[in-house]
């Protein structure tokens, strides 16, 4: 009896470590920047339209990547940015420039001061913003992630060269699933999304990886190797009993 409350206690305890660790990678922790630009450069994800842009006009952190906004009431920076969900803001924005929680996501820029206005978007030209997501996440070869955005969006894994590139689209899209796979090496690697929205409503954004990227790191399963272990030492003990 006592060796069978052994083993019971080993599997446990030896789950709730394991389900302890599996959840702890699962928390990513995303710093994103927003930048309102020129409507024709907000069509371009690509890391390289970032250059020079300067201060970002908003900051902040995120736990989740699933954004959406969609009528013209809440086509805003801020209630993009909190649109995720519960839970999902982890620093709340700060907003530099001329932008505020209130600044659209694509409008017409009549009164800006020149090109300091809004980052690069000048009077009389038509805004859009550029996003900036940037984490690490644990990465499988082989597997499949995707993004459903409109517009235009690029995932580069464990650098930003071209090399790095996961998925890609770019230029004024309608809502479209866009997949790559990950062909490098499993393991945790940095990831940076650039998301671009222009040409007006909506603005969505939601990945896959926060879900299909974050499984047990290797530490994890040394915990299951040692629990496997632990219960065949205890259930070869209790037979020669």
């Amino acid at each position: 009896m006592n060796l069978d409350r052994k083993f019971l206690r080993t599997v446990f305890c030896g789950l709730v470590v394991l389900a302890l660790a599996a959840s702890a990678n699962a928390a990513i922790t995303i710093t994103g920047s927003a930048w309102v630009v020129p409507e024709a450069s907000a069509q371009d994800a690509e890391i390289s339209t970032l250059s020079g842009l300067g201060t970002a006009n908003a900051s902040f952190q995120l736990n989740a990547l699933n954004l959406n906004s969609n009528g013209s009431t809440d086509y805003t920076l801020g209630s993009f940015i909190a649109s995720g969900g519960a839970g999902t803001i982890v620093t709340a924005a700060t907003y530099s420039g001329n932008a505020s929680s209130s600044t659209p996501l694509d409008f017409d820029n009549p009164n800006g001061s020149g090109g300091t206005a809004y980052s690069d978007c000048a009077k009389n030209q038509q805004c859009g913003t550029i996003f900036e997501f940037t984490g690490s996440a644990y990465f499988t070869n082989g597997e499949t992630y995707s993004v459903q955005a409109d517009d235009g969006v690029t995932l580069y894994v464990g650098g930003t060269a071209s090399g790095d590139i996961v998925l890609q689209h770019t230029g004024s899209e309608s809502l479209n699933t866009v997949s790559g796979v990950y062909n490098g090496s499993t393991g945790t690697e940095s990831f940076t999304f650039v998301y671009a929205e222009c040409c007006g409503a909506p603005a969505i954004f939601s990945t896959n990886l926060a879900s299909g990227g974050n499984v047990p790191e290797p530490m994890s399963f040394v915990l299951l190797g040692t629990l496997l272990a632990g219960v065949g030492l205890t259930t070869r003990r209790k037979r020669t009993q």
